[in-house]
């Protein structure tokens, strides 16, 4: 339908746009990278060009993806979308200070009033905490938390943010244990075989083998990787994973 829609009126974007998407969630990202640059070439738009950048991301290709996150905040200054963006791919490329400032700016860009965006603040995590800043690490981890948190007790939360949950307090399990509760840290670990058995995005099996790793489990996180690699390459070259690329290539030299 999306398709039938793009062919009935040439000069619309919206139905190639949702094409993409439907293309990466089928595990095809060299259909949603081609069905974006349509969407593109109709209109560029900041949201096109998220996306685009994130397919790209997602193959491994990130200068694309920064041309496009780029491209996305020239056109779209006032929008969070462009800095969010642009602060992963200088997280992939190993810029993390740089990486941090972007993923402040868009968190500082979202309107008031606005429901605020775990992710966002998971992703400032991160980049604080591989620029060495572990103070704040630990505030924006705590604040990912709290609005995972609230998701979660709704009983409203899909998986993949259940996943995203039990990252972001395994990360403050590392940075500052005496902010997780016992019984937060138990269920953790009582779920998180359940919780991985019903994942079903790349992006989801890349925190689960963040997740993994940081708990000590290599093994498990190489397989949840793979998992997340099968779809997003990409994925397997993030700085997060250089020890597992440094197991596998002392493996693959014996």
């Amino acid at each position: 339908m999306a398709r039938r829609s793009g062919e009935v009126d040439p000069a619309i974007w919206k139905p190639l746009f949702a094409l993409a998407t439907m293309e990466w969630f089928d595990g095809d990202v060299a259909a949603a990278i081609a069905a974006s640059e349509a969407a593109r070439a109709r209109d560029e738009n900041e949201y096109v060009l998220a996306n685009l950048g994130s397919f790209y991301l997602c193959d491994g290709a990130f200068e694309q993806a920064r041309e496009a996150w780029e491209t996305a905040r020239d056109l779209a200054p006032q929008s969070y979308v462009g800095d969010e963006f642009l602060g992963m791919a200088h997280y992939f490329l190993g810029d993390f200070d740089e990486s941090a400032r972007l993923r402040q700016a868009a968190i500082d860009k979202v309107a008031t009033g606005a429901p605020e965006i775990h992710e966002m603040w998971g992703n400032l995590g991160d980049a604080y905490r591989q620029a060495g800043n572990e103070a704040a690490a630990i505030d924006a981890y705590l604040r990912a938390a709290e609005i995972a948190e609230r998701d979660h007790l709704r009983g409203n939360a899909p998986v993949a943010d259940r996943a995203a949950r039990a990252y972001y307090y395994t990360m403050l399990e590392q940075l500052a244990p005496s902010q997780v509760p016992e019984s937060v840290s138990r269920g953790i670990a009582d779920q998180l075989d359940d919780i991985e058995a019903s994942l079903q995005t790349a992006t989801a099996h890349r925190r689960m083998a963040q997740i993994r790793l940081a708990r000590g489990e290599p093994a498990a996180a190489r397989r949840a990787l793979d998992r997340a690699a099968a779809t997003c390459r990409g994925y397997a070259r993030m700085p997060d994973f250089a020890e597992l690329r440094v197991v596998a290539g002392n493996r693959d030299a014996t």
